[in-house]
């Protein structure tokens, strides 16, 4: 097999993928948003006795209050297990068997299921919070007459305020309104941890989401150890003599941190396509080497 990146072999692997995965992606999409519409009645349900209303507010504060962190955590936690299922299309022998014989190379494979992974999970929450905030948005009239809200403007608003806000608010700190060096570091971060759990997926064969989660508490014990066992010998001693207030000193230090954070997602990443480069259609039963 040719081993340059051809865009159409490309395409028609995502075809196949989407042919072949179609009820996985569905299900997913389904289950997202009854989840979505389940929490939204019991948000309305409870609107009339909030203290919200009280307060002489609408359903769109009352939304701000009580659910747009609890979606945002979702979409997150939801971006972070697509990535330990990135092939979990390969379960079974037969499943192995039917992509790995694609007429296709490995990067192109590799490619395809990262961006399902990816981008797609990404259209899968988009997906199922619109019909979710459209579910809402018709029981409203019959549950909160008069009272009529978007949970999806309502987030928007939620995180161009806290974006445009100077306060130190974890997500203004992901924004473009607040301190650069805490967006750098801040997003080199969650690219990192999102590496991580690629090659989680990756690497584990069975349960690659709880596995991955545990060992990425083992390593994060591991490293937190061995820093206050460094700090005791006084390694970090020269960080407290930093100026910090210095917005050059401050943007250095983002800067080293950042590139150790993306050193690492590099390798992260490299290291899970290597892994499925050698992947058999018989291998261990919980990892794939």
């Amino acid at each position: 097999m040719n081993k340059t990146f051809d865009l159409h072999r490309f395409g028609m692997v995502l075809r196949w993928d989407l042919l072949t995965n179609w009820k996985s992606y569905f299900y997913s999409m389904a289950g997202l948003a009854i989840g979505i519409i389940m929490i939204s009645i019991s948000m309305l349900y409870n609107f009339p006795h909030s203290r919200v209303i009280g307060a002489g507010g609408d359903l769109s504060d009352y939304y701000r209050c009580s659910i747009v962190g609890f979606l945002a955590a979702l979409f997150m936690l939801f971006i972070f297990i697509s990535a330990c299922n990135i092939f979990s299309n390969m379960k079974t022998k037969l499943q192995r068997e039917s992509f790995l014989i694609l007429p296709a190379n490995n990067l192109e494979k590799y490619a395809a299921r990262f961006l399902m992974m990816s981008v797609g999970s990404i259209l899968i929450m988009v997906i199922a919070m619109l019909i979710g905030d459209f579910v809402q948005f018709i029981l409203s009239f019959f549950m909160t007459p008069g009272y009529h809200a978007s949970i999806i403007g309502s987030s928007l608003r939620q995180i161009y305020e806290a974006a445009t806000d100077a306060g130190n608010d974890p997500i203004s700190v992901l924004a473009w309104q607040c301190k650069a060096d805490a967006a750098l570091v801040g997003w080199s971060f969650l690219i990192m941890i999102y590496s991580f759990t690629l090659l989680g997926g990756t690497f584990f064969r069975k349960q690659p989401i709880i596995l991955t989660a545990v060992s990425g508490i083992v390593i994060f014990m591991i490293i937190g150890y061995c820093g206050s066992k460094l700090k005791e010998w006084g390694a970090f001693d020269f960080f407290a003599h930093l100026n910090y207030d210095n917005p050059g000193t401050s943007l250095c230090v983002a800067i080293f941190w950042s590139v150790v954070f993306l050193a690492l997602a590099a390798v992260s990443l490299w290291a899970s396509y290597k892994l499925f480069t050698r992947m058999q259609v018989i291998c261990n039963k919980w990892i794939n080497i």
